[in-house]
């Protein structure tokens, strides 16, 4: 079918199939709309939702901009992340100037004009491809502070030690070295802006030097800089009052803010509900709303942290202001995105490790393929990288690796297309496939069992939030019509020869990284090649009779039911709508809302709970209930129940149910929980 458009003919597919594509990718857009409209930061637009938040990455030199680091951000424009943050941009030379300061050498300086010709890089990089930047004007020198340096670690109040290094000695800041940083935010502003930068943040959370004056916690002076809100929150005021006298009032100013700080007598959300119209008397355009300090007792990142839980804290401080507001904690899949920006807990989203795992987030969701969207798995080896000064790694983006060097395999086509063969089909086999699937080549994975994704496939078992990753192998190799998959398939030189590829990938899987500590080798020590070998119905070497026990069983049941457990549909109940009943609702344990979830783990129910609660400090309380015959371990912490029993199978399984659900809502959809 053809029309006339101007002057180009255009054909329009027809085909039932074509069409069938076209609709399904319509309907993926529309699910995600609201993330793909654009939105305001002042008087800047952004082309969608998505913010790429700050992060510190460890790609500069001597605290100037790299060409890894440009490429680094590139790669996120190219991607469509609508704001990206250029993370932990220094105010002040931390060695070379009064005061003196501690801090990493791991991000950009921003104290002198030299460093605007970087700044200026990333700007245009970014620009090119239609996403907007911000730099994070950064202070955060005194947790780094080492007890053997001869510097002072600097806070607002000397009885107060500066983060995890307790007992360092403190210096209180003077009134005149306050002006003086005061000045130094204005100047690094500046030099922003003359770069091209598009938006100012301020970081003002999780026990950074700004937080320390807002926190009751840290923040015990007697002068005009400590006690009531208007005084803990003149520092910051004054920052800002200060980018506004050298930028001028068409500065967008966003303030990254810890809603609650997690600390012992510090801000809770009433506080900073107190804090948000004093500070934003001052100019502030947006919000970026965390929550924790350096040191918390309560985690706030780590896989353990249902996804989602302080999304509640920007939703309160959108209750005391009409500008932009967005949350940035513990959020990263699609899902949870939407819910943010439709439920009205956030404006925008905004994410960190889900545009290290995948920078082509967003523009896979303009684009309605959002299931290509290669999910984070939250296991942190990006900030493990970084705590220690070694440059970003990412488990499931190799990329992050090598950066410039690598480069994107869209961005490098074949100039002589191939047939390459790729045994094993794991993730590695399956990412060196879908690399050479992009830059156009024929590829052909074989595999000898019967399933993709190698060891993670028995992983998943023991983390949920492998199971995404998984799922998106399966899809990945699905949509690649030059990708032909090969399972139970085994490998000699006379398939090899058969098969007649040009290049031949091995990829036959990963090995145990060995462990030199005494009594490792004993009987009472649990290997992953154990596991394997018992879900192969193999007794592992040296193993009694309860191993034998168990893959007898397993050889029984034919193999192991990867799936621990199930969830039905309670009658009459619907997670999105968590305080009504709705008639024809239906219960979804994978949907946006995860505020019925469940997992796995690798302890008893009680060990489960009770490191739980060690996390939350020891707040909450442990009890037990019966549901259906099942006994369940029930921690309660704020409003939320964490659920623990164990499965016939063996398999410790868990239900967290969020805040918005109570315990009277709840029982419906735990009495139809299968246990299996």
């Amino acid at each position: 079918m053809r029309r006339q458009h101007g002057q180009k003919l255009e054909i329009i597919p027809n085909t039932l199939e074509t069409c069938g594509e076209v609709i399904e990718r319509s309907l993926a857009v529309a699910k995600y709309q609201k993330l793909v409209e654009p939105f305001k930061i002042g008087n800047v637009e952004l082309r969608n939702r998505f913010v790429m938040l700050p992060m510190t990455i460890e790609k500069v030199d001597n605290y100037h901009v790299t060409d890894d680091l440009v490429d680094f951000y590139e790669q996120r424009a190219k991607g469509h992340a609508g704001l990206i943050e250029i993370g932990s941009c220094y105010v002040c030379d931390c060695f070379g100037t009064e005061p003196k300061y501690h801090t990493t050498t791991g991000a950009c300086g921003c104290w002198d004009d030299e460093f605007i010709p970087g700044f200026q890089r990333i700007a245009e990089v970014c620009h090119k491809h239609g996403s907007k930047v911000a730099a994070q004007l950064q202070l955060c020198y005194e947790w780094r502070a080492s007890g053997d340096d001869p510097l002072l670690s600097y806070a607002p109040s000397k009885d107060v030690p500066s983060g995890p290094f307790v007992g360092m000695p403190e210096r209180e800041y003077t009134k005149e070295e306050i002006a003086e940083v005061v000045k130094q935010y204005g100047q690094a502003a500046r030099r922003c802006k003359d770069a091209g930068i598009d938006i100012i943040e301020i970081h003002a959370g999780i026990g950074y030097m700004v937080m320390r004056f807002l926190s009751k916690y840290s923040n015990h002076r007697t002068d005009e800089y400590g006690g009531s809100a208007e005084n803990r929150a003149r520092f910051l005021c004054e920052i800002i009052d200060e980018i506004h006298k050298t930028c001028g009032d068409d500065m967008p100013i966003l303030v990254r803010i810890s809603a609650d700080d997690l600390m012992p007598d510090g801000n809770r959300i009433a506080d900073t509900l107190e804090l948000i119209p004093i500070i934003e008397a001052h100019g502030v355009d947006a919000w970026s709303v965390q929550a924790g300090f350096h040191e918390a007792p309560r985690p706030v990142a780590n896989q353990i942290v249902p996804e989602g839980e302080f999304i509640d804290l920007a939703k309160q401080v959108k209750t005391v202001t009409s500008k932009p507001v967005f949350p940035g904690t513990r959020i990263n899949t699609l899902d949870m995105c939407e819910k943010v920006v439709t439920e009205g807990y956030g404006d925008a989203v905004g994410m960190a490790r889900q545009f290290i795992a995948d920078p082509d987030t967003a523009r896979k969701v303009e684009e309605g393929r959002p299931e290509q969207v290669r999910p984070c798995i939250v296991c942190s080896r990006c900030l493990d990288n970084i705590f220690i000064g070694k440059p970003c790694q990412c488990s499931v983006n190799a990329n992050v690796w090598e950066g410039v060097e690598v480069g994107l395999p869209q961005d490098k086509p074949a100039t002589e297309k191939q047939h390459i063969a790729v045994v094993g089909a794991g993730p590695g086999g399956l990412e060196a496939a879908r690399v050479a699937a992009e830059r156009g080549h024929k590829v052909t994975v074989l595999e000898k069992s019967d399933k993709l994704a190698g060891l993670l496939t028995m992983a998943q078992v023991l983390n949920a939030n492998i199971e995404p990753l998984v799922s998106y192998w399966n899809e990945e190799m699905k949509l690649h019509p030059n990708i032909e998959i090969k399972l139970n398939t085994k490998v000699d030189v006379d398939t090899l020869r058969a098969l007649n590829p040009d290049q031949v990938i091995v990829s036959p899987g990963g090995g145990i990284i060995p462990i030199d500590v005494p009594g490792i080798d004993g009987k009472n020590v649990v290997k992953s090649e154990d596991i394997k070998a018992m879900c192969n119905g193999i007794v592992p070497e040296g193993k009694g009779m309860i191993w034998k026990a168990a893959v007898a069983a397993i050889k029984a049941q034919g193999g192991v039911d990867y799936a621990a457990y199930s969830v039905k549909a309670a009658d009459g109940w619907a997670l999105v709508e968590t305080k009504e009943k709705s008639s024809d609702a239906t219960f979804n344990p994978e949907g946006s809302t995860k505020r019925f979830s469940t997992s796995t783990c690798s302890r008893a129910p009680q060990k489960e709970a009770e490191a739980l609660q060690g996390n939350f400090g020891g707040k909450g309380e442990i009890d037990e209930v019966d549901i259906n015959g099942a006994t369940w371990t029930r921690y309660t912490q704020t409003g939320t129940y964490y659920m623990f029993t164990v499965a016939p199978c063996g398999t410790t399984v868990r239900m967290f149910i969020d805040s918005g659900i109570t315990w009277e809502d709840a029982m419906p959809m735990m009495q139809n929980v299968t246990l299996k």
